[in-house]
């Protein structure tokens, strides 16, 4: 059994800062109005159209049609942009590796006598053993204490799953004491497949008026909790070509 705790503010990582991602998205949604972003939600598109016309088209689920100069295809591993211009690419497991994911309130975990002398500080915590491990880290200004549990199946996981507690409970169950507590608080969970998407030939469509980042387009294995951090290194200017005017985006 492996052991890592990597502290709060650490001067060996620099300062680090966590947080659980609906407040990321919330602070991106007022960082984008601030600067003349027009949000629009409840819109998840259905439809584009962008071979036979000078903008692209995109059609709702509730039927309202937008169109755009240029569409950015962020969407993530189940991509309906990526589905549109390259329809042959399918994302799919590369091994058995699959993960819980889960969620137990730091006030929980304070009451139990053995359990609460894992969080005395907010730590991100490693425990690793032959064929699994979980990470946690605190979320929700430390209300939160967040779980990925990582794990193997026989055969490749391609959705999300419902799972037997009582199963999870037993990957874990020669673990620590301390976090085998933890794991034992767990009240639901799903198991979460973890896929790969490309490498792609291309990123945008042919005319450069559709072009795809993120999960859409370069979906890998992240360890260590990186998904997320990964997602915020997309920078557009490596993927699109300088445009004189970008008009209407979405």
């Amino acid at each position: 059994m492996l052991h890592s705790s990597f502290g709060k503010g650490s001067a060996d990582f620099g300062c680090s800062k966590v947080v659980h991602r609906a407040h990321l998205h919330d602070g991106l949604v007022e960082v984008a109005k601030r600067n003349g972003a027009d949000v629009i939600i409840d819109s998840k598109v259905t439809k584009i159209d962008y071979q036979n016309v000078g903008q692209v088209k995109v059609t709702t689920q509730r039927g309202k049609k937008h169109s755009f100069d240029l569409l950015i295809g962020s969407d993530g591993i189940s991509s309906v942009v990526r589905r549109t211009i390259l329809p042959e690419v399918q994302s799919k497991p590369p091994t058995g590796n699959c993960a819980y994911r889960a969620i137990v309130p730091y006030d929980q975990i304070r009451k139990d006598p053995v359990a609460k002398d894992l969080i005395n500080k907010l730590t991100m915590e490693v425990w690793m053993s032959d064929k699994s491990y979980t990470i946690s880290y605190p979320i929700s200004a430390g209300e939160d204490f967040n779980m990925v549990l990582s794990h193997h199946r026989p055969n490749p996981v391609n959705s999300v799953e419902e799972v037997d507690m009582q199963e999870l409970r037993d990957t874990y169950r020669d673990y620590d004491p301390r976090i085998k507590r933890v794991v034992d608080m767990i009240p639901e969970a799903q198991r979460w497949p973890l896929m790969v998407t490309g490498p792609l030939n291309t990123w945008s469509s042919p005319s450069r008026n559709i072009v795809l980042i993120g999960d859409a387009t370069h979906t890998m294995v992240n360890h260590m909790a990186q998904g997320a951090a990964t997602s915020m290194e997309v920078r557009l200017s490596e993927i699109v070509l300088p445009l004189p005017n970008h008009g209407n985006v979405i």
